[in-house]
């Protein structure tokens, strides 16, 4: 199969579109994040549950002791569950913007069989399929995520002479699968 090559400069429309397909997939990742915050705050909030419980009994607080202790173990679940949400919410978007790269300065994308090159003035980066995460089709662009909000923008007015965003995708897509997983 031939590369596919656009040249383009991102806009703040092609920004703005890809702020809203990232939360359109953030949005999707919800049961899954919560079972990651719920779990470690669970581990966390039965114990400290149950030692407040013991604590309560210690003291002779007989009528109170079972309820202080599923008080403590809900706010330390909650606690290690937000906790846990905000380090996930920053580590993703310190991905999505790179100190050292020009978000908006022309580059020239470059996708062939060993997956999608992407080179500026001042930087070049190189993904394999492998670190492809997703393909999704906008109705101006086709965004190629590498993390649930990371994703390399290809804008339609940057395609190819007769080539459609639906040719796009469908190109992605099978350079993705016939490099495997």
């Amino acid at each position: 199969m031939e590369p596919i090559t656009l040249t383009y400069a991102l806009t703040l429309e092609d920004l703005e579109a890809l702020n809203r397909a990232a939360s359109a997939r953030q949005r999707a990742l919800w049961p899954a994040r919560l079972k990651a915050g719920f779990l470690p705050g669970a581990l966390i909030g039965l114990p400290f549950g149950m030692l407040a419980a013991a604590a309560a009994r210690f003291w002779d607080f007989d009528g109170a002791s079972l309820m202080i202790g599923a008080l403590g173990a809900c706010l330390a679940i909650l606690t290690a569950f937000w906790v846990r949400r905000l380090l996930l919410s920053k580590s993703a978007m310190r991905a999505l913007f790179p100190s050292d790269v020009a978000m908006m300065e022309a580059r020239t994308c470059t996708i062939g069989p060993g997956g999608v090159t992407s080179k500026g003035a001042r930087f070049t980066d190189t993904w394999a399929w492998g670190a492809v995460v997703d393909i999704v089709r906008a109705p101006a662009h086709v965004f190629v995520f590498l993390s649930p909000v990371q994703a390399v923008v290809l804008p339609a007015r940057a395609l190819p002479e007769g080539m459609t965003l639906e040719d796009l995708e469908a190109r992605l897509r099978a350079l993705r699968s016939a490099a495997g997983p």
